[in-house]
């Protein structure tokens, strides 16, 4: 069965590039071993002292160069191939790498540069604004995802600590990026139902992790009937204990009563997984079957910021038994 899901096509709308870049390639870059990498990079949830994003932040280490950002990218876009990704969104904040000079174009550029060595994925890039930045920094992330839209970028998110930074901060951002035509998603749900409740005021048509949506009955009904495409990412929640135990996840309540949703990856390396190894946990902890999977990849096709004749050639690959 695990080969049948590694070979199914798969769509991804939520998956960061510096959380998920190969074990052996942050090997050759930081030139430790294959097991130092792992303690500095694949989260131990069992350890209470443990931050999240302490291991992000060893993988932004050495992506502070060009050449650096190429080489993650192209391993991303390899890796995803490996899995039968056909299309997917991925997140970058470029004010992450910006420690040794780098400008947002080199970034941007290279990034880009990578992901096109394997024409096997489509990848777009979603460019983070990051919670907590300066205005002129996240003004500036905004100009250029502007710039490349449609260039390889199709739109905006927002991440970083909800709690410490809420999205009302930040609205701004998000009523200039309507007015100017970006598309976007929104980060929030994972830590309390008051940046959700924010995101649906700014009107986002897609919400990442949304796990906190069945807390609030209002809410619940809310991202029911606008169709609010929920990205969801189980294992990250689990490992960021917003729930005890995979089966505690609201994706069987979300998929069983017709809410949009989709599954994803939140950060791959650091949460040691795989599309298809959370396909596989999620088969065997609700019961899902392929079919399921497909209807899944086809919301996520329907949300994606895709083009309407992308989203019909995409959709094909989704044929449902």
């Amino acid at each position: 069965m695990l080969d049948e899901l590694r070979n199914m096509p798969k769509v991804l709308l939520h998956i960061h590039l510096d959380g998920s870049v190969g074990i052996e390639t942050l090997s050759s870059l930081s030139g430790l071993s294959i097991e130092e990498v792992k303690n500095k990079c694949v989260y131990n949830k069992e350890n209470q002292n443990n931050d999240y994003f302490s291991y992000i932040d060893f993988c932004n280490s050495l992506t502070q160069t060009k050449e650096n950002l190429y080489i993650v990218s192209k391993d991303l876009v390899n890796s995803l191939a490996k899995e039968n990704v056909v299309y997917a969104e991925v997140r970058l904040a470029p004010c992450l790498h910006m420690e040794k000079g780098l400008t947002f174009d080199d970034i941007i550029t290279s990034v880009l540069a990578g992901f096109n060595t394997n024409p096997a994925v489509k990848i777009n890039l979603v460019i983070c604004l990051l919670r907590g930045a300066t205005k002129y920094m996240n003004s500036e992330t905004l100009k250029h995802a502007r710039k490349y839209l449609g260039k390889g970028v199709c739109g905006i998110d927002i991440t970083g600590d909800e709690e410490a930074y809420p999205l009302s901060m930040y609205s701004d951002f998000f009523k200039l990026a309507t007015l100017e035509k970006i598309p976007f998603t929104i980060h929030a749900g994972d830590e309390s139902v008051n940046d959700m409740y924010e995101a649906l005021v700014l009107h986002t048509k897609r919400i990442s992790t949304g796990i906190k949506t069945t807390l609030d009955l209002n809410l619940l009904r809310l991202v029911y009937y606008k169709r609010i495409m929920l990205e969801l990412c189980p294992t990250s929640n689990l490992l960021r204990r917003n729930i005890s135990d995979l089966s505690l996840h609201p994706i069987d309540f979300f998929y069983r009563n017709n809410f949009n949703i989709s599954i994803n990856i939140n950060n791959m390396t650091v949460e040691d997984n795989s599309i298809t190894k959370e396909y596989s946990k999620l088969m065997e902890t609700f019961k899902f079957t392929i079919n399921d999977f497909k209807k899944m990849n086809i919301n996520a096709i329907e949300s994606s910021f895709l083009s309407k004749e992308e989203k019909n050639r995409y959709k094909k690959y989704f044929v449902l038994g």
